[in-house]
């Protein structure tokens, strides 16, 4: 697996799987639009192994056009995940129970994003 923080706040994770699930791209706390030859670079790299990847364009990254970007590019919208675009703060008044040791935590380490693979792997 081999995982890329850029300084723009742009994260790439190539699990080597062929799976858009584990091949994914995202940005957090975006302050511009991601540059073009960026997003090329990263989706080429994809390419260039023959594996699909999923780009996740969240609601903050409308500001910043990132869909426009990826569209201009020939990537096309094919999925839209509601329950991703949950805002943390928001999540409790939609859950009626819960295990007393149930908790939502951001990623943060590549042992996180283990984690959080083993868990999606789970429910296949």
């Amino acid at each position: 697996m081999k995982v890329v923080d850029f300084p723009n706040g742009v994260s790439s994770v190539n699990s080597t799987f062929a799976s858009d699930t584990f091949n994914i791209v995202s940005a957090k706390n975006l302050q511009e639009t991601i540059p073009v030859d960026q997003a090329k670079s990263i989706i080429d790299s994809f390419n260039a192994q023959k594996l699909p990847l999923a780009w996740w364009v969240g609601p903050h990254s409308s500001h910043y056009k990132v869909d426009e970007v990826l569209l201009s590019m020939g990537l096309e919208h094919v999925e839209t995940e509601v329950g991703m675009t949950a805002l943390a703060q928001n999540i409790d008044s939609h859950v009626t129970s819960m295990p007393d040791n149930f908790k939502i935590k951001e990623v943060e380490s590549l042992q996180d994003f283990r984690d959080y693979g083993n868990v999606m792997v789970s429910v296949f």
